[in-house]
């Protein structure tokens, strides 16, 4: 089976506690390997919080080719937090969570595993600790060089993802182009299409006001840049339709018709999104030269500790990621 990097995220949020309850898990043995990138002291005092098994003999200097191991741990840092640090901010959250980061890729650079799944950052930590970006998604999009990408989410009954990522609602209609969304419908069809049944993509895409403007009445962004970009992108042979109100697009028996939903911001196609599978959605990121997933949850201090973090949207992380690999 090919092993798999998963990351902790943030040591101080539930990263540790669903990795590693997903990593034990008799599905995700089944499908590869999974590879805990993270800090061994942790994972071990996490094991005895959530009253998993745990063996030393677990923790490997590289990624190990022996098959008797259910999982693999990979120690950074080798840092014991202490009960005051976890569920907070913190400057050694946020190096720590980069510097697992920088391993997974340096595993998938040597071609030691064959995909990177995440478990969630702490993007204050990542500012107090000097990494400029917003999160996972626009460090790896650097990282590799890419400009054209997008963040997306993914589950069995719907694939949705948001033109503009992380940024004000007032910022919103001044980072919509033309340009912008004729190469994100592209980069969908190119890259969504071996997940399809059919040859071409059907992309529903959302208006970005009420009623997706009515005519230019409620705003004009729908008639001067989405209906002309869809147009473009129809000549140029991609199956698009829109766009739509997104109040009922969203609707299960509107939805069905399309193979995939462009949002054009985050809480747009989160919100419906997350109350649809918010155990069971799986982040992924389109556009890079790798395949990386990750939860559609944050770290979630307020609940460390306590053993109650659900490794729901980490089990099909793992499971969306060797599928793609």
């Amino acid at each position: 089976m090919r092993p798999l990097a998963i990351t902790i995220g943030d040591p101080c949020g539930i990263g540790p506690e669903v990795a590693l309850k997903a990593a034990l898990n008799s599905s995700i043995q089944a499908i590869c390997t999974p590879i805990l990138i993270g800090d061994a002291p942790l994972l071990k005092q996490q094991a005895k919080e959530s009253h998993l098994l745990w063996s030393d003999e677990w923790v490997v200097p590289k990624v190990s080719t022996n098959t008797s191991l259910p999982l693999q741990i990979i120690c950074e840092n080798n840092q014991d937090y202490s009960h005051h640090q976890r569920g907070e901010t913190s400057v050694q959250g946020g190096l720590s969570s980069m510097s697992y980061l920088k391993k997974a890729l340096s595993l998938l650079k040597k071609k030691h595993v064959s995909a990177i799944v995440t478990a969630p950052i702490d993007k204050k930590s990542w500012q107090m600790a000097g990494y400029s970006g917003l999160g996972h998604t626009d460090f790896l999009a650097d990282f590799f060089g890419v400009e054209n990408y997008l963040m997306s989410f993914f589950c069995d009954e719907m694939k949705v993802a948001v033109l503009t990522r992380h940024i004000s609602l007032k910022n919103v209609s001044a980072h919509i182009s033309q340009e912008k969304l004729l190469k994100t419908l592209h980069l969908i069809q190119k890259t969504v299409k071996p997940y399809v049944s059919s040859d071409k993509v059907h992309i529903a895409v959302c208006g970005v006001n009420p009623h997706a403007g009515e005519n230019g009445i409620l705003g004009k962004e729908e008639e001067s840049i989405i209906k002309p970009a869809i147009k473009k992108a129809i000549e140029e042979g991609l199956h698009i339709s829109g766009p739509f109100p997104a109040d009922t697009l969203f609707v299960a028996e509107n939805r069905k018709h399309y193979d995939f939903i462009l949002a054009m911001y985050h809480d747009q196609g989160l919100i419906p999104f997350k109350m649809l599978a918010f155990e069971k959605g799986v982040n992924v990121t389109l556009g890079l030269p790798c395949i990386r997933t990750s939860v559609d949850h944050g770290t979630a201090y307020d609940i460390v500790g306590k053993n109650i973090a659900k490794e729901g949207s980490m089990l099909e992380a793992i499971k969306w990621a060797t599928k793609l690999a």
